[in-house]
């Protein structure tokens, strides 16, 4: 009786969360694709906070604000490349968009997370 219980619990609950953590935009147009996987790389390319922010006591402002100025240059041009595929493409706009990069490997990208950054970064 208990296996049954947990077994219905899991499924009332952890299978929609897994359902939503799945849905995705699937694109096989190579010219969007093209737009979206420089932007994937963009994304990959940010610094982490910690490798170049150093300091005796690092506050979190002083650690955002050090991260913010690092990848300034970085994240301009991401918003950039991000408001043109979103102009070009306004149906994909605020969707998860996976593509298949080539036979073994898929990608997805997603823009709320760098959306979050421009937004803390005053870009």
């Amino acid at each position: 009786m208990k296996t049954l219980t947990y077994s219905l619990l899991f499924l009332t609950f952890v299978t929609p969360t897994l359902a939503l953590a799945e849905q995705c935009t699937w694109v096989e147009d190579k010219k969007i694709i093209d737009h979206y996987l420089p932007v994937s790389e963009l994304e990959s390319g940010l610094q982490d906070w910690d490798v170049n922010c150093k300091a005796e006591d690092p506050s979190h402002e002083f650690m955002k604000k050090c991260w913010c100025d690092i990848n300034r240059t970085h994240l301009v041009e991401l918003k950039k490349r991000i408001d043109e595929i979103e102009v070009k493409f306004p149906q994909l706009a605020g969707k998860k968009v996976c593509f298949k990069e080539n036979e073994f490997t898929s990608r997805n990208v997603r823009f709320s997370s760098s959306k979050a950054f421009f937004k803390r970064c005053n870009i």
